[in-house]
């Protein structure tokens, strides 16, 4: 079993910002989840321009390839496109280095961070001209399932993560249209609760 899982969930909520509620979808087999403390990481502005080709806000690349980076033992080498529109956890300073790198022109920023204490996700969100990102929830929960060995019937369970990012994309064009720029949201989770991730998208549609 990968150490990190990934499902994306779109979902299309028509309101305004303050009205706009997003409908999550719900993970069959899992427990409704409880909210844990996590901290929002205050990121400079993204230095680099999203590479050709790369996914608009809401979208990410495959869980295949974004797993790829994720798999326990594996090199810590995600993509610039991974970093601006995938999913990544991030969990010593060697590996924070390595995407700020990559991300941002400012310099590296140490007291951001405390990897003996805490952990990083960081979630892109693609290109957003008219609009803000960010991770918006960090839940536990735990996903119970038949067991295919041993006698019928006897369930097995486990806990995980469920990160949620949401992207607001304002329904009444400006006089003035913003240029678009790549968005990120990173937060700290404390290192107790390292365990695996599931990642939730949410996209609410103003009017």
């Amino acid at each position: 079993m990968l150490r990190r899982s990934l499902i994306v969930s779109l979902v299309l909520a028509a309101g305004t910002l303050a009205a706009g509620v997003p409908l999550l979808s719900s993970l069959l087999g899992a427990s409704a989840g409880e909210a844990v403390p996590f901290e929002p990481v205050p990121l400079p502005p993204v230095g680099v321009a999203l590479p050709p080709g790369a996914a608009p806000a809401g979208v990410t690349p495959s869980a295949a390839g974004a797993l790829a980076h994720l798999a326990p033992g594996g090199a810590f080498a995600p993509t610039l496109e991974q970093l601006l529109t995938g999913d990544t956890v991030i969990r010593t300073e060697a590996q924070m280095r390595l995407a700020w790198r990559q991300l941002f022109d400012a310099p590296y920023d140490p007291s951001l961070f405390d990897f003996d204490s805490s952990f990083v996700v960081l979630m892109g969100g693609g290109v957003v001209a008219n609009g803000n990102f960010g991770i918006s929830a960090v839940e536990s929960a735990e996903a119970t399932w038949a067991s295919p060995y041993g006698p019928g019937g006897r369930e097995e369970s486990a806990p995980f993560l469920a990160v949620t990012a949401t992207t607001f994309l304002s329904g009444v064009p400006p006089e003035d249209p913003a240029t678009p720029v790549p968005l990120v949201s990173a937060v700290r989770i404390p290192a107790e609760l390292d365990l695996d991730v599931l990642f939730h998208r949410t996209i609410i549609m103003g009017i």
